[in-house]
């Protein structure tokens, strides 16, 4: 898990860091679903490691990407959050020709989300990020699926909102 906590010298949450903060506590709760099924896990705002280059090329690998969209403009002047994000997993149709892969994989990944939906507790514990943002709520937004019309992909996404309250927010001047 990644370091969540603020030093002495900056004690407010930066405004373009709480995504990226939530977004970490996402794969986080998925990592066992992407061991599980065999698929690599990134996110948006997460750099690649040391040596790599970051890349959504799902031609190579069957991937499941994590995204949270920025908050809108007004969400930053109050300490209430409300963040669109979405989870989308790419399976190669060489590594599942039946789609089986994705359908497996991805109802993996709906079970976590209807979990954050029904429970207020396991959201908080699952995707409050410490001395930072405390998650309130989890609602699923609608999502699609497809195949890439070339037959060699298949692709499941599912959109979401989280909500919930920044404890340090940086105040105007």
């Amino acid at each position: 898990m990644s370091d969540t906590t603020q030093s002495s010298s900056s004690p407010c949450v930066d405004a373009g860091l709480l995504e990226m903060l939530v977004e970490q506590r996402l794969i986080d709760a998925l990592a066992d679903v992407a061991a599980k099924h065999r698929v690599t896990i990134q996110g948006f705002w997460q750099p690649a490691p040391d040596g790599e280059v970051k890349t959504s090329d799902s031609a190579k690998d069957d991937i499941l990407l994590i995204s949270v969209s920025p908050r809108g403009f007004n969400a930053y002047h109050t300490p209430i959050a409300e963040m669109s994000g979405k989870i989308t997993l790419s399976v190669l149709a060489s590594n599942s020709a039946d789609g089986g892969k994705v359908s497996r994989a991805f109802a993996h990944v709906m079970r976590k989300m209807m979990e954050w939906y029904q429970s207020f507790d396991l959201v908080r514990e699952e995707l409050t990020v410490k001395d930072v943002f405390e998650a309130d709520g989890f609602i699923l937004s609608g999502g699609t699926s497809s195949i890439r019309q070339d037959g060699q992909e298949w692709a499941a996404t599912q959109t979401f909102t989280i909500k919930g309250r920044v404890i340090n927010q940086k105040e105007e001047p």
